[in-house]
């Protein structure tokens, strides 16, 4: 990416352009000691220096100028403030629920409207995610049948046919950079790293910016900070948590990190999808679906947005596709709420309405 050797770059210590290292003093590179978090020797920014800036980002926001990461779904984008806006993010589902296929469809949207992407999977493989977004591609056109994407995978659907072709040169055109990054060794530094390779590839300073979107997936599988270190995995997710927000302050970037739900903690989910089944006019309140994140401790209340997937009882709606609900149940910027959706295995979309005689 631009030329950039994110690798080389995080044993030298030398993490790119804009004096980076200087910004980020919280992890040192390996082999170094970490510095004191605060340099005592210097006074905080008083309001008044911190208030020009603060203004600045009001004023683009309010113009237009500077705008969210636009999602594929009106109901979600409605309840966050009208997309997803720089800052940490969790996105929580047990085994099987879509959410890799969720986070994909986030990325393909955004990339789609110009936003770069930087996906770190942890989990599966350059290609099968490539057939994840050939699939999405492919479904983007209307009027066009799913093709699930592990036909593409498993080679029983031609990727050299006319449609996939062509929407392999869409692909190739959306600024989607992947790494395949090693499970149990991907750390906050290769994060670091790597990301400012993307940034120097898209200045902040180019009229074209857009806010950066990140996605870690996913957080289970996260390595110790320095090599050699022995970290609990509570420990690893916590860091690897917290220095997503500290990403997102520092390049604008909008991080979503994934994370597994706890066999022990599926109870609040499958109580909160139960009640659709019942619910009336008001559905119900997703409020209590935080903190259940796979040893990861309290890191989803230092979330600015914790979105957990759930299946609904009913399965599936008529034409097969399962009924599921994303819920807001944490959300810095407004009410917790949430949305029906209805999974392909591919990707998501709004549910129907349904209509009663």
């Amino acid at each position: 990416m631009g030329g950039f050797d994110a690798n080389e770059a995080k044993k030298s210590g030398n993490l790119g352009p804009d004096n980076v290292n200087e910004n980020t003093r919280d992890i040192p590179p390996p082999g170094q000691a970490a510095p004191p978090p605060f340099d005592l020797s210097k006074t905080a920014p008083s309001l008044k220096a911190s208030s020009p800036g603060a203004l600045a980002l009001m004023r683009r926001r309010f113009n237009g100028e500077e705008k969210p990461l636009p999602l594929p779904w009106p109901d979600l984008a409605e309840v966050l403030g009208g997309g997803l806006w720089p800052g940490m993010h969790v996105l929580l589902g047990e085994t099987g629920t879509g959410k890799t296929a969720l986070a994909l469809q986030i990325a393909h949207h955004a990339a789609g409207s110009g936003h770069p992407v930087l996906y770190v999977g942890l989990e599966l493989d350059r290609a099968q995610i490539f057939a994840r977004l050939l699939s999405l591609e492919l479904g983007s056109v209307e009027g066009r049948p799913a093709v699930h994407w592990s036909k593409l995978y498993l080679g029983k659907s031609d990727p050299d046919a006319r449609e996939a072709a062509q929407a392999t040169k869409r692909l190739d055109a959306l600024p989607i950079h992947i790494e395949e990054g090693v499970p149990g060794s991907w750390s906050v530094l290769d994060t670091r790293a790597t990301l400012d390779a993307l940034r120097a590839e898209y200045p902040k300073a180019s009229a074209a910016f857009k806010a950066p979107l990140v996605v870690l997936d996913f957080l289970q599988l996260v390595g110790p900070t320095l090599p050699g270190e022995r970290e609990e995995l509570r420990e690893r997710i916590g860091k690897a948590a917290y220095y997503g927000r500290e990403l997102a302050r520092r390049f604008g970037a909008a991080v979503l990190l994934l994370s597994s739900v706890g066999r022990d903690k599926a109870k609040p989910i499958a109580e909160f999808s139960a009640a659709f089944a019942g619910k009336g006019d008001a559905p119900p309140d997703p409020s209590g679906l935080v903190g259940l994140g796979k040893e990861s401790g309290d890191i989803e209340f230092a979330a600015d947005t914790v979105l957990a997937l759930a299946r609904d009882p009913r399965g599936k709606d008529l034409l097969g596709k399962g009924i599921m609900h994303l819920a807001v149940s944490k959300l810095r910027t407004g009410s917790p709420a949430s949305c029906d959706l209805v999974f392909n295995g591919s990707w998501f979309e709004p549910r129907p309405v349904e209509v009663t005689a």
